[in-house]
């Protein structure tokens, strides 16, 4: 058995190229987690920092590979689509969360982040899945979410 037990479908997979044995992974239901033995072991890192265990999006910043983004929200619409909580940022490889920002946008479908300026991201917001919504759209931080 690799990766984690719980979760549901898998809905993000992120890593950098300085660390090729560690990875990122996010799923429907089961939050962050991450390895760092190339996936032999996967332990939980989003539990009591997030909201939703709903994962549309990682991103390693590739200048710093300490900066990691989530978006929250599914981005596969299915029956078991959980509504996300915002976008979370780790300043030091996922030990600890904060959430930056877009708490109220639903599902977060796509974080990408500068590639010399960690601070600089784009969140793609689709809001509520299921009809209109005004939240709909691409935003951009430019100070982390700060």
């Amino acid at each position: 058995n690799v990766g984690p037990s719980r979760g549901g479908r898998v809905t993000a997979v992120a890593g950098h190229p300085a660390h090729p044995f560690t990875f990122y992974l996010g799923s429907t239901g089961g939050g962050v987690w991450k390895t760092e033995d190339y996936g032999t072991t996967w332990r939980p890192i989003s539990d009591g920092y997030f909201e939703t265990g709903s994962i549309g999006s990682i991103r390693v910043a590739p200048s710093d590979s300490e900066i990691v983004y989530v978006g929250t929200g599914s981005d596969g619409l299915r029956s078991n689509v959980i509504v996300g909580r915002g976008v979370y940022r780790s300043d030091n490889a996922g030990r600890t969360w904060d959430r930056v920002g877009l708490v109220e946008m639903g599902q977060i479908t796509s974080v990408e982040v500068h590639p010399t300026n960690p601070d600089v991201a784009y969140a793609a917001a689709l809001g509520n899945p299921w009809g209109k919504s005004p939240q709909r759209g691409v935003y951009r931080t430019r100070d982390g979410g700060r």
